[in-house]
Formats: C-alpha cells, sequence, structure tokens
C-alpha cells in the first residue's frame, strides 16, 4: 500500500476536509475528500512517485490538462491540480455508482453504456487524445446512474492521424493488437478497446478462456476470432464484431461511428424507446434517428442546391466553450479506484433531473428548430417505421441534434437539486424509483407480490423478518415488511451528517455503507463520513462511533471519540449481546455495550497458503480484506475474508481459525470439509439459529452453507453465468439451487430460518425447505 503522509495532503488543499481512502492504482492512492466552501465530496488522487520521478509530476499534469479539455458529460471532472513540494495532487469528481462490471445489466443497459462511452471517446479523439485503456475499471458510475470514462493516465497524444505506440501500455484483456505490436495508434484503438468491453457486457463474461496468461491473451487478440454472441439480435452482434475486427481500417473510425451504428442496432433490436427505464443515464442529448432526405437538388430549407443532395451532416459535437455541463454536482467514484473484492457498490438508475439520449427537453434544438415550451417540445424522437440493415446504415450519416446552452444551464440547475453532490441544504428528490418505494409513506407489492426498490449497498433482516436496505443512489434505509410493503425508516434524502438528536426521517447521511438492527429493534448505519449511528425505537438518530476523520484510531476509550477509516469496507454487525463489529480498512473493530472501542483482528498481506495466527489469538492474527463479520448465538464471530478467499472464526476465547476456503481462488470441495473447499471472493456472511454458517461466495454466483460439523454444500444458486432475457435467469421462484445468481454479495437469516440474499437490485427469499421465492427487485 501506497504510504501517503495525510497532514501534508491537507496542507496543500487546505479547502478540503480529507476523509477514508478509495482506493489504490499503479501510480498512487485515492482519498475520498470534500470541498468545504461548495459542500461538494471529491477523490484526490496522489501521485506515489513525485519524489523520486519528476516526469511522473509531468504525466499528471498532462492528464489534468486533457481532462480539462474534454469537458462532456460522460467523462470525468477535473476540478483541481496541485503540486506542492514533492507532492502531486489530482482533485476530480468523486464516482459512488461503481465500475461497470460490478453491474448486472441487461442488454439494452449495456447498449447505452456503450452509446455514452464511445460518445465520450469522440470527443477525446477530436481534441487528438486516444485514451489507450478502455476498460470496466476505467468506466464508473455517478450516483444517478450515469457512466462515465474516467483515468486518462496513460493516453497518447495522437501527432496527426495517428500515434506510434512508443511503449506497450494498457490492460492486456483490452488492447488492440496495433497496441500490442506496438504500431500506430488512431482512434479505431480505443474503438477496439470498447468492443471487447461491449462484447463481454453483452455475453455476462469474458471474451477469452479463464486463466490465460499475457502472452495467450495476446495471441487471441491478435488471430483469434472473437466467440459468437447467440444471445444478442444479430445486428448487434454485427456491430461489437466491426469493433473488434483486428484490422484498425475495418473498424468504426471513430467514437462517434460506434456510437450512430449502436444507437440504431439497439433501436432495431429493443424497439424506439429501449434507452427509457433500462437503469442507466445517457446525457448526449443526440438525435440518432435517421431525417428523411430532402427532395433532390434541394437542401432541408428548400433551397437550390448546385449538385445532388448530400448525406445529412451531423452538427458538431458540444464543445467546452459552447456547452455547460449539466451535471456538474454529480458524484462519482474515482478512475483509480481499482475492481477490487472491497468495491461494494451498486448502480443506480438515472435520476429525474437526467436527460435520457434522444428524448429532447423543453427548449432544445430539434430538427424542426427551437421549439421552447411547444407542444412537442418534450416528446420522444419517433423513428421510422423501418429500420434498414446495419450495412446500408453504415453508408449514412444521421443528423445529431445538441441541447441549446440555454437548456442545458436550467438542467445543470435542476441537476443541483435533484443529484447527488448538489447542495446539501436542498431537498432532493432521490434516484428512478424513490417514488415507488415509499418516501411519502408505505407502498405496497406489486401485482406479482414483489416490492419494488432502489438498487442497494447492504442488506440485512431482524428476527421478525423485516428486510432493511441501505439505499445506494438515495442516502436512506429502506425497510421491507413481511407483506412486502416498502417504507423509508431513516434518512431525508440530503447528503450530509446532519440531524443527531431529532427524527430520523429528517436526518442526512453521507453514502450509504450497511445497516444492522439488533434484538430490541434499534437500527445501526455506517456511511462513508467515518460514522456509525443508531436509530432507537423511538425514530431518533444519535452517532455512536467516529469522529468523522479517517484512521484507526481511539482503541480503549469511548467509540464517538475515536476515529474510523471505512475506505469502502464499512460493513457493520450486531450479536445478541449488543456488541457492534465494524469491519474497517485496517481489520475488524468491536464497540462493546459500554461504548469502548478495541481492534480484534488486523489487515496484513500475504496471506496464502497459511494465513497468520490460525491456532492462536486474535490480537496476533491478521486478514487481508475484511468485508463482513457477524457473530452467532454463542458469540463466534465469522469474518469473510473476501481478498484471501477464506472465513475465519474467532471464538468467544479469542482464538481465530479458518473454518472454510483454502485461499485458493476457484470453486470446489462440496460435499467435504469447508477448509478444504475453494471459494471465490467471499463477501457475506450469516449464522443461523442452528449454527450453519451462510457464505455468500460471490464470484461463483453462490450461496453455500456449512454445517455444525464443518461439511460445505450449496445452498443456493446453479454458478451459471446470467444472461439477461434468458428464461432461466429470470426464474426466482424454485429449487434454490437453481436459481441463477448474479455476484451474491449479501446473506441473511431471520429467526424462522428464511434465507434473504442480495445480488441487488434483488434481495431473494429461500424458505427452511430450499425453496426461492423473489421478494423485491428494480422495477
Amino acid at each position: 500500500m501506497v504510504a501517503v503522509d495525510r497532514d501534508r495532503v491537507r496542507a496543500a488543499l487546505p479547502g478540503y476536509t480529507i476523509s477514508g481512502q478509495l482506493g489504490t492504482g499503479s501510480s498512487g492512492l485515492v482519498l475520498a475528500g470534500h470541498h468545504r466552501d461548495l459542500d461538494r465530496p471529491v477523490a484526490i488522487k496522489v501521485l506515489s512517485t513525485a519524489a523520486t520521478d519528476p516526469a511522473a509530476v509531468d504525466a499528471s499534469r498532462a492528464e489534468a490538462q486533457m481532462l480539462g479539455r474534454l469537458d462532456h458529460p460522460h467523462i470525468v471532472r477535473i476540478h483541481d491540480f496541485v503540486v506542492r513540494d514533492d507532492l502531486c495532487l489530482l482533485v476530480m469528481e468523486l464516482l459512488p455508482g461503481g465500475p461497470v462490471d460490478r453491474r448486472r445489466l441487461s442488454p439494452p443497459a449495456a447498449c447505452a453504456v456503450g452509446l455514452a462511452v464511445a460518445h465520450a471517446l469522440s470527443q477525446a479523439h477530436r481534441f487528438g487524445i486516444a485514451h489507450r485503456d478502455v476498460k470496466p475499471a476505467n468506466i464508473l458510475f455517478t450516483g444517478s446512474g450515469l457512466p462515465k470514462l474516467t483515468d486518462f493516465g496513460i493516453a497518447k497524444i495522437l501527432e496527426g492521424t495517428a500515434g506510434e505506440a512508443s511503449r506497450l501500455a494498457g490492460t492486456p484483456r483490452y488492447m488492440a493488437p496495433e497496441q500490442i505490436r506496438r504500431g500506430r495508434l488512431s482512434p479505431a484503438t480505443d474503438v477496439y478497446g470498447l468492443g471487447v468491453v461491449l462484447h463481454e457486457l453483452l455475453r455476462g463474461e469474458s471474451m477469452f478462456p479463464r486463466g490465460l496468461p499475457v502472452s495467450e491473451l495476446f495471441r487471441w487478440h491478435l488471430e483469434v476470432e472473437p466467440p459468437p454472441l447467440p444471445a444478442v439480435p444479430p445486428a448487434l452482434g454485427e456491430v461489437v464484431a466491426r469493433a473488434l475486427a483486428k484490422d484498425p481500417a475495418a473498424r468504426h473510425p471513430t467514437g462517434l461511428d460506434l456510437a450512430r451504428e449502436l444507437a440504431v442496432a439497439a433501436g432495431a433490436a429493443f424497439g424506439p424507446r429501449w434507452l427509457h427505464g433500462c437503469g442507466v443515464t445517457v446525457r448526449v442529448v443526440d438525435d440518432l434517428v435517421e431525417q428523411p432526405s430532402p427532395p433532390a437538388g434541394r437542401d432541408r430549407a428548400g433551397r437550390d442546391l448546385a449538385g445532388p443532395t448530400s448525406l445529412p451532416t451531423p452538427l458538431p459535437l458540444p464543445t467546452p466553450a459552447s456547452t455547460p455541463r449539466s451535471d456538474s454536482t454529480t458524484a462519482s467514484i474515482p478512475a483509480a479506484v481499482p475492481t477490487s473484492a472491497s468495491d461494494r457498490s451498486t448502480l443506480a438508475g438515472p435520476s429525474p433531473g437526467s436527460v435520457p439520449l434522444g428524448v429532447v427537453r423543453p427548449g432544445a434544438f430539434r430538427p424542426g428548430g427551437f421549439r421552447p415550451g411547444g407542444a412537442d417540445a418534450a416528446a420522444p424522437v419517433t423513428p421510422p417505421p423501418a429500420v434498414r440493415p446495419v450495412r446500408r446504415q453504415r453508408r449514412r450519416r444521421l443528423a445529431v441534434t445538441v441541447a441549446a446552452t440555454a437548456a442545458t444551464m436550467v438542467l445543470g440547475l435542476i441537476a443541483c437539486l435533484v443529484i447527488p453532490g448538489g447542495s446539501a441544504s436542498s431537498p432532493r428528490s432521490g434516484a428512478t424509483t424513490t417514488a415507488a418505494v415509499g418516501d411519502a409513506g408505505v407502498t405496497p407489492p406489486g401485482p406479482d407480490g414483489v416490492a419494488a426498490i432502489n438498487e442497494f449497498k447492504d442488506l440485512t433482516v431482524d428476527a421478525a423478518g423485516n428486510v432493511y436496505l441501505a439505499d445506494q443512489a438515495d442516502p436512506r434505509i429502506r425497510r421491507i415488511d413481511r407483506r412486502g410493503y416498502v417504507s423509508t425508516v431513516a434518512g431525508s434524502g440530503e447528503t450530509g451528517t446532519s440531524g443527531d438528536g431529532g427524527p430520523a426521517l429528517q436526518a442526512a447521511f453521507q453514502r450509504l455503507g450497511s445497516v444492522a438492527v439488533d434484538a430490541a429493534g434499534n437500527i445501526y448505519i455506517s456511511d462513508e463520513s467515518n460514522r456509525v449511528r443508531r436509530v432507537d425505537t423511538h425514530g431518533t438518530v444519535t452517532t455512536i462511533v467516529g469522529t468523522g476523520d479517517d484512521a484507526d484510531t481511539g482503541d480503549g476509550g469511548p467509540a464517538i471519540q475515536a476515529a474510523l477509516d471505512f475506505a469502502t469496507t464499512e460493513k457493520i454487525s450486531v450479536d445478541v449481546a449488543g456488541n457492534l463489529y465494524i469491519c474497517v480498512l485496517d481489520g475488524l473493530r468491536r464497540v462493546d455495550r459500554a461504548g469502548i472501542i478495541t481492534t480484534l483482528i488486523k489487515r496484513g498481506t500475504g496471506l496464502s497458503p497459511s494465513p497468520p495466527g490460525d491456532g492462536g489469538p486474535a490480537s496476533a492474527g491478521r486478514l487481508q480484506a475484511t468485508t463482513a463479520a457477524v457473530a452467532d448465538r454463542s458469540g463466534d464471530l465469522y469474518i469473510a475474508d473476501s481478498e484471501a478467499n477464506r472465513i475465519r472464526r474467532i471464538d468467544s476465547r479469542g482464538i481465530v481459525t479458518t473454518v472454510a476456503g483454502t485461499g485458493a481462488k476457484g470453486f470446489s470441495g462440496d460435499g467435504g470439509p469447508a477448509t478444504r473447499a475453494m471459494l471465490n471472493n467471499p463477501t457475506g456472511v450469516a449464522v443461523d439459529r442452528a449454527g450453519n454458517l451462510y457464505i455468500a461466495d460471490s464470484a461463483n454466483h453462490r450461496i453455500r452453507r456449512v454445517t455444525p460439523d464443518g461439511i460445505i454444500t450449496a445452498f443456493a444458486g446453479s454458478g451459471a453465468a446470467f444472461v439477461w432475457g434468458s428464461p432461466k435467469s429470470d426464474e426466482t421462484n424454485g429449487p434454490a439451487t437453481s436459481v441463477v445468481l448474479w455476484n451474491p454479495e449479501q446473506v441473511a437469516v431471520d429467526g424462522a430460518g428464511n434465507v434473504y440474499i442480495g445480488d441487488s437490485p434483488r434481495v431473494l427469499k429461500v424458505d427452511p425447505q430450499g425453496t426461492s421465492h423473489l421478494l423485491a427487485n428494480r422495477p
């Protein structure tokens, strides 16, 4: 881990507060921060090599300058660049929605992401910049579901028509053939990387066999044709195949060309309103529907032309000088955050202030001219009744309509009120489905008995079977009762840390991390402010742990005076005795009933093959990444050590042992001892009254159960990859072992033995007979 003196960072950025660590990258680490005067959350990229490599400072400055020029709604924003002595800081917008490969996207949603990123790349290409590292880890979401292209750290300035790759730079899985050969780079280089991303999103798995060494990955890029996409409409598959052509000249020349073909193919495959309700916000207000050609010899205004009518010419893309950004207050996760097991963010739907592609708001340009407030000003653009084959569409240019500056500014003002990261004093309406989940009261389930919810970060259940969700996009705690009715039990929807001593429904929270409920019905909530707050049975909220500083200090003293460093692992739980357990960056901490905080076990590295401390006191043991911890009725504590692919236990005597997992990543061992089984990124744990241990074996798409005698079996999930639109993937009611799960990250058990599974945005309930039922889902 990169060592950084945070006091020096604070001194270099006097207008900011510095909170938790968000992640580490190849060039440094990323910290969460907040601009005090502007009340704006930010991500601060700290260059780790600045002290020894002045060239790295120049590279970071170049990245800041590039991002400053590439003003686009789907490119991460740069707020500041500071060099102080040997410290180099890049201040960017903070993205809480997580990377694209941590989301389960439908084919329309995958196409929407591709459309947004392709358009973003076109802006970079207009400035002569090749990104060179288009991959899921560099496509992240804002809290309102807006995808953004990030991390231009290895971007290449294209000289003339192309730039030569002077060094092998990029991620092998997404590198174009010309990058591997160190040949000439062009916009088509980025098209290839995005083509790999699209192929994976539409297929639901990697384009390559698992476990390939880098040399074999390169051979696949250079020689092997991509596997087919049988579940994808042929026209859409053809667009992806063209983007993956080995020869750059056979690909789409620019990102804009890819965006146009993708829009046409998606419209033909999913219908004219395919972007509506897909769960991804697209802010490129383009009319990608081909307009009818004027009569030969006349232009669209009826004026005589000197020669035959040309193909429609698109309007220019928005430029930084002419198009202010309407999402300037949108919050997100930074470019350098890796897709690690500790990243548990989830994608939210489009915010009410967002502008889906193909929908023109009042005051925007349309093909017929400017129609402020006209009867049809907000109507969606309607495509022609028939769509020509994709090959013919390649030969045609489609009119592109850009929102007027005034309209964009108005939308920007609206966004400040409704998008996460807006003024903390302004009420916000929340994510797309907040009305559906009962902000104003209690919302009944749908006709099918399924509750309507937003995507969530964490899930817990009380003894009576009421489910509590930490809403990801909207800082509120939702409750689903046993009838399926949804209500809000904490959070006003404002972003902040206010409200202590008053009603929980009027309190402001930061981006939520976790929720827990004790036996008496008190609710515990952690958020990115590095605090834990409690809502008592009277509905009053108070802070019980954390000063707000980002450090793991204060052991042996009052928890309210201690500092926490959540980073991205802020899972909490409460045992039957009322002890609170908190997963932090440095390990696992406990707050006893007297309010005294201690560290039970710390974080370490290099835990394979034998994790440090097994058989000895927990104080001498080490974990690799603590993502969840839960205690059974006898006081034994089970810990999901996700990056070590193990489940550890601290018994009531304080002795630590491994109870599941060999440390190797994979799937094996069902029917035998759990300590000889392979796990793959276990992120959640739960224990029932009989002593059965349930493991959210996330990357194996299963819930596994370990009986009290130590035998492990599959409890839920077939292990098959989720495929949107597949009838098998949509089946949620039936034998739990036949259900298709997608990276289940949460598991909980109620007093009756029902097991609850969270693979956001779904909540499934498995009864004691092993039958699965869909409890809640995003509409």
